[in-house]
């Protein structure tokens, strides 16, 4: 069954804030980790609905790209490119706080369901190896929210281009545009 553009993005931010507020900093930048990644697809289904392609079409172009992150970015930056005219802005060091805390987050999973498994010998020092299996710290999870939450205002501003397409009553989420930054954001009600 085609699955209609609807924002989920909304609830996985607030899911995002809720944890950084509880102090679950691993789990916050997970869930905001989530939240960009529905915006980047509710914004490529909504361009594509807005340019005539059938929703079958767009359902079998996601499920060439579902399972792989990295593809899924590739066709959300060329699409954003070639609507708005501009590259989305992408920042390295957010990039890879993303991918520690996930690959953490993977490997945890993993010897949970395997049982015990051998530990890796201790590092040294605070090098890299160090570095990969430590959760974000606080400062981090915020840093990473200001740049999320900065990331989906670019993408809610593009999408008003594409109104038509993009159904205010799809969404149980307000957008995030009146809100400056994440930390008005951790702060409201």
């Amino acid at each position: 069954m085609p699955m209609k553009p609807s924002i989920h993005h909304g609830v996985l931010l607030r899911a995002g804030r809720a944890a950084l507020l509880a102090g679950s900093t691993s789990e916050a930048v997970a869930a905001l980790s989530a939240a960009l990644a529905s915006a980047c697809e509710f914004y490529m289904r909504v361009v594509c609905r807005d340019h005539g392609v059938g929703e079958d079409q767009v359902e079998a172009a996601w499920n060439d790209v579902r399972s792989n992150a990295e593809r899924q970015a590739g066709a959300f930056i060329w699409l954003f490119l070639l609507d708005t005219g501009t590259a989305p802005s992408l920042d390295p060091a957010m990039a890879l706080l993303q991918d520690r805390v996930t690959h953490q987050a993977r490997a945890f999973r993993l010897s949970s369901a395997l049982g015990p498994v051998d530990a890796a010998p201790a590092s040294p020092g605070p090098g890299p190896a160090r570095q990969a299996g430590r959760g974000a710290r606080e400062h981090e999870a915020r840093a990473f929210g200001e740049y999320v939450f900065a990331r989906i205002r670019a993408i809610e501003a593009a999408l008003l281009r594409h109104r038509d397409a993009a159904s205010v009553a799809e969404t149980d989420a307000p957008p995030i545009g009146s809100m400056a930054t994440f930390a008005d954001y951790l702060r409201a009600p």
